[in-house]
């Protein structure tokens, strides 16, 4: 009939229409897949005099030694004088050891920075019971960044420290306000900023001319630690998923 025919017609041409979409269809290759970012592989090991000129870039990059210290570039002899130091301290007994310092190194030996674990001689006032506070500081390569290497460099620190100076019951870390980025690390490797006492705003301590925020992180408790009395922010769950963020260095 007619009809039948005016049916089979229009089946004919939605056909037609599918197998000329199907054709113009692409599919994009697995090669050209965007992928996440793998997290870089790294080991720490000593500072030593070997990795003046690595130590010197990486500290001397404009976005990281405003964070540093003076916030002073460093120039040769900086660099041999520090380096001088932490190979001093590898030889040094643990109960007069002050100062712990490992690099980062990647591809082998590549130097991305550095994590350490040391004194400061600006909170001496408030050690209390001969027992020494120490404080963390890490650097990143510019070019290192966003592969998820400061905060786990940071844990991996904290592990050596703790192992070897297991009576030590908080490490500390002093940060420049607005350095996000540090925080951000920091809470990832188990910190938690300081409150005021009997306040809900975060403890901030003077340093010359600069205002600092104080974090800490207790290797005794699994809450949040307390450091000196004082409340700390709730401490950032450890299971939650890595992000592949660059970590800017402190002081």
């Amino acid at each position: 009939t007619k009809a039948s025919q005016t049916t089979k017609k229009m089946q004919t041409q939605r056909k037609r229409k599918l197998m000329a979409a199907a054709n113009e269809t692409t599919i994009e290759p697995h090669e050209q897949r965007k992928e996440a970012p793998k997290d870089e592989t790294f080991r720490l090991s000593p500072l030593t005099l070997r990795d003046t000129e690595a130590l010197l870039e990486v500290y001397n990059e404009p976005d990281t030694f405003p964070h540093l210290a003076q916030g002073n570039k460093w120039e040769r002899k900086d660099a041999e004088r520090f380096l001088k130091f932490c190979e001093a301290d590898e030889t040094c007994p643990l109960e007069k050891r002050e100062n712990f310092y490992w690099g980062i190194r990647v591809n082998d030996d590549e130097l991305a920075g550095y994590v350490g674990i040391h004194t400061v001689k600006y909170n001496r006032a408030h050690e209390r019971n001969g027992v020494r506070q120490f404080f963390a500081t890490f650097v990143i390569r510019t070019a290192q960044r966003g592969k998820g290497l400061g905060p786990r460099a940071l844990r991996e620190g904290l592990e050596k420290f703790h192992a070897l100076m297991p009576h030590i019951p908080t490490v500390f870390a002093d940060l420049h306000e607005g350095n996000e980025r540090s925080a951000t690390a920091l809470q990832k490797a188990g910190f938690a900023f300081v409150l005021e006492p009997g306040r809900k705003n975060r403890l901030r301590v003077r340093v010359g001319k600069k205002e600092l925020l104080r974090l800490s992180k207790s290797f005794q408790q699994k809450e949040p630690s307390r450091a000196d009395g004082d409340k700390v922010e709730k401490e950032a769950p450890r299971d939650r998923k890595r992000k592949a963020e660059d970590s800017e260095p402190h002081s």
